[in-house]
This record gives C-alpha cells, structure tokens and sequence, in this order.
C-alpha cells in the first residue's frame, strides 16, 4: 500500500460537472453568444489551469477580467450544485485507518479550493492540499506533488500515488515520477479510449477503489 495518495479535485473527489458546465455557459452568452460550446467542450476545461482555458477562449477579453467574471459567477454555482463523488469520504477514511497521508493538488484559487474542501466537509481527512499560487508552476508541473511529499515527509517516489480524472492528471503523475490511478465515473468513460494515456491503474467509483489497489 501507498504512503500517500494524492488527490485531484474537480471532477475527481469533486462532482462539479453542472458547476463548470453553469459557469462557462454563462460566460459564453455573455462574451460570444453566437458560439455556444459543446458539452464535451466545457469537460475539457476541467484539468486546465483556468486562465490558460480563459485566454484560449476568450482572446479579446483581458484575462484578469474574464477570470474574475467566472470566480464571481461560479461561486453561487459551487455552494448549489457541487458535491463530493459517492465514496469518496469512506475511501479516504480507510486510507487513513492503514496509515496513508492525504493530499490535495488542484489548479483552482486557494479561496475556490478551499471553499470546496468545505463543500465536500473533508477538512479534516486532508493532510495537505496544494492550489494554484502555491507553487511556481501549476499542473502538469511536478512542484504541487514535490510540496505535498515534502510538507508530510514522504521521500521515495514509489509511496506515493497520484488520483485523477484527465490528461493532466497523467501528465503530472508522469513527470513526477509517481504511479497514477484514472476515474472513469461517467461521463469519463470515454476517457479509456484517450491517445498515449497510460495510468497504472483505472477505477469505475470509489466502492472498488481500493480492491483495484490490492490486486
């Protein structure tokens, strides 16, 4: 078993699909109306630093000003629609019973991020979490993971594993050096079918999370 296991967020630990899809609904009917995304094309944004995704989207609008706008209009939608994954506490409740530290690295505002962690009501299982700002370089940089290891004393690479839902995800375990384990909680399904991603491991919920682990 792992040492630590290290958690993303939104839309790993975090159901905030009807958030994200709320926010930047809005956000394209009020600065290009006449583009409307696909669903498929608002998921994508979850993984994402957000002002990468704001800037690609939004090119005539300052980022800082578009960034604002989806801080303000998102907020109300986290407290309504966001919600911890089935399991999700059990999981790491049980985590922690074999000896496991718990982290957190997501790419959201440390104000968002921790706004979540009170959505999900898991303060208090969470050894450690790293958001945006915290470290020079957001995900798919290494330095979120290299601060959780650090702040909770894990040294060996082969302890730690990294929990997610995208691409980056992947992409961070990879260049940290550390195994990585892919939800396919719908709608990710289709997430199994991605181009060069390669996680060790892959769970369909939280029930089965740790049985995938043993095996």
């Amino acid at each position: 078993m792992y040492k630590l296991v290290i958690f993303d967020m939104d839309g790993t630990i975090l159901d905030s699909d009807l958030v994200l899809v709320k926010t930047w609904t809005d956000l394209f009917n009020e600065y290009t109306p006449d583009k409307i995304p696909s669903l498929n094309q608002i998921l994508s944004f979850s993984g994402p630093a957000l002002v990468d995704s704001l800037a690609k989207t939004f090119p005539d609008v300052p980022v800082e000003v578009s960034k604002a706008r989806y801080m303000e209009v998102s907020y109300g939608y986290y407290w309504k629609y966001g919600k911890t994954y089935p399991g999700v506490r059990e999981t790491i409740e049980e985590l922690r019973k074999r000896g496991v530290k718990i982290g957190v690295n997501t790419n959201k505002t440390r104000n968002h991020a921790e706004m979540s962690l009170d959505i999900m009501k898991l303060n208090d299982v969470v050894d450690c979490m790293v958001s945006g700002g915290d470290v020079p370089n957001m995900k798919p940089s290494p330095d979120g993971v290299y601060k959780i290891m650090d702040v909770l004393g894990i040294n060996d690479k082969k302890d730690v594993l990294y929990v997610g839902d995208s691409m980056f995800d992947c992409l961070t375990a990879e260049n940290a050096g550390i195994d990585c384990i892919i939800s396919t909680i719908p709608p990710r399904k289709g997430i199994r079918n991605s181009n060069g991603l390669n996680p060790k491991y892959w769970f369909n919920d939280f029930s089965e999370f740790i049985e995938v682990l043993e095996k």
